[in-house]
């Protein structure tokens, strides 16, 4: 899928964060706010225990998604422009 794209649906990368995620709802369902907040550190924290954090980094290198903290990376920290293979493969 390319970035340049946003019509297109990750599925893949959905369907691994559903799997990662299972039931457990995670912490930015709890508090979305605080992933948007200008100060990223308490995103940050809370994206720690996620079980789906490097499925939700995944997709949001998949889609290019610019704004917010993603699997505990903020826009400036995401790996760029493709997500490290090593990434991939553990988010996989």
């Amino acid at each position: 899928m390319s970035a340049s794209d946003p019509l297109q649906e990750p599925t893949a990368e959905l369907a691994a964060l559903a799997s990662a995620l299972g039931t457990i709802p995670p912490p930015c369902r709890v508090d979305p706010e605080a992933f948007y907040a200008p100060q990223p550190e308490r995103a940050v924290a809370l994206c720690r225990d996620c079980h789906g954090r490097l499925e939700c980094l995944a997709l949001a290198e998949a889609v290019g998604e610019q704004w917010g903290v993603w699997g505990g990376r903020s826009f400036e920290r995401r790996p760029s422009p493709q997500l490290s293979p090593s990434l991939r493969q553990r988010a996989s």
